[in-house]
């Protein structure tokens, strides 16, 4: 569904466009003035409105220039925009727009005159496309991206952009991985659907490339797509609610340059006087955590795929896995609604884990599972270190 907001916002992208486009247009004239007779009359532009006619003079200069130079991109770009202008029926403006958009692909003047009347008459593939050739050329890019994540709410859009990142253009890691500029609901979504269909058509997709969409779906409690895009793009099958029960996964992360975890994985979270490590040591992986003992600061967390109405127990192991480890750290469910605590900490003596139990059933689905500190009766330092950790139902 198109955001009822969409077409004020096109309107201020069209404003900056033509700002921008009357800076190349002139510096266009200015380049042609000492060697075609193109120049004579286009000083009467200056107070011409964006809708006036070219002058009369400046048009038969244009059509003699064509005469002899019938490829000239920057003359024909000059016609197209007095034909776009004029009352000429639709079959002729799509003649010219079609040749110029043929003959302009490297005049960033022409392309960004494309665009503007394609906005008009709502033709999001000329959209896509021109602006395809502008960012290949590097021409104003930021203000190019934040049309195309304008225009990727239009289910039209969408197929035509997967088309054109095909080819891995230079400009598809900053149109992926820039989730500031998702800024409404129609624009999450839509990027939930771009990003499914490239999975469909078999795009290389890394990590880098879907984790910023993921995590900002996520925000917008667009869970059951980014789910569903993270159960797709997964090569081994989840056991159990935790996604990395073992921290193997996390182990490894740590040496991964600019590593960015998708939503349903652990996230570490800084602060001043915690610490939180991964170590891996004969085949196996232990969690340390250390911090100063103060607050109750957030140590890991990760959505969950859980079924409301459900209680849930948490088991533990490691070295640190008895009950006074449950005097150091506190296990939750947040949901928009409120939360769930896990309390009741008992020692298993079978498996020698130590289990919680869910207070309360989960009331919403994906929730956040969070590890926090405990508050302290007295704030010294903490040492706490865990091999595994599992969530499973409580039956």
């Amino acid at each position: 569904m198109t955001d009822m907001g969409f077409w004020p916002r096109i309107s201020a992208a069209v404003f900056l466009f033509l700002l921008i486009l009357a800076g190349l247009f002139w510096a266009q004239i200015s380049s042609v003035q000492n060697r075609v007779p193109l120049a004579d009359g286009t000083m009467e532009l200056l107070g011409a409105s964006a809708t006036d006619r070219l002058p009369e003079p400046l048009l038969n200069a244009a059509m003699n220039r064509l005469a002899d130079a019938p490829n000239d991109q920057r003359t024909f770009n000059l016609l197209y925009v007095d034909t776009m202008r004029s009352d000429a029926a639709k079959a002729e403006k799509d003649k010219v727009g079609n040749l110029l958009s043929r003959l302009g692909w490297r005049y960033s003047a022409a392309q960004q005159n494309l665009i503007a009347s394609a906005i008009v008459q709502r033709d999001f593939e000329t959209i896509v496309k021109s602006a395809d050739s502008l960012l290949r050329r590097e021409q104003t890019p930021n203000e190019i991206l934040e049309l195309l994540h304008l225009v990727e709410v239009e289910p039209e859009t969408q197929p035509v952009l997967v088309k054109q990142l095909e080819s891995n253009p230079i400009w598809k890691k900053a149109f992926l991985t820039r989730p500031e500029s998702l800024k409404t609901q129609a624009q999450v979504e839509a990027r939930g659907k771009t990003l499914k269909l490239m999975l469909e058509a078999d795009h290389e997709l890394d990590r880098s490339d879907l984790a910023p969409s993921l995590n900002v779906m996520a925000n917008a409690r667009e869970f059951e797509a980014a789910y569903d895009i993270y159960r797709t793009i997964q090569k081994t099958e989840k056991n159990g609610v935790l996604n990395d029960p073992y921290f193997i996964q996390l182990a490894e992360s740590a040496n991964a340059l600019e590593y960015r975890p998708y939503p349903f994985e652990w996230t570490k979270h800084s602060k001043r006087g915690m610490q939180v490590d991964s170590i891996e040591s004969i085949g196996k992986v232990e969690v340390r955590i250390r911090w100063d003992g103060r607050g109750t600061p957030l140590v890991l967390s990760q959505f969950l795929n859980t079924s409301i109405g459900s209680k849930y127990r948490v088991e533990l192991a490691g070295l640190d896995a008895t009950v006074k480890l449950a005097k150091q750290l506190q296990f939750a469910l947040l949901c928009p609604e409120g939360y769930t605590r896990f309390e009741d900490a008992q020692e298993d003596p079978k498996s020698n884990k130590l289990i919680l139990r869910s207070t309360d059933a989960v009331i919403c689905s994906f929730p956040r599972f969070d590890i926090r500190g405990r508050i302290q009766d007295v704030s010294r330092p903490q040492e706490i270190s865990l091999s595994s950790i599992n969530l499973n139902p409580d039956n």
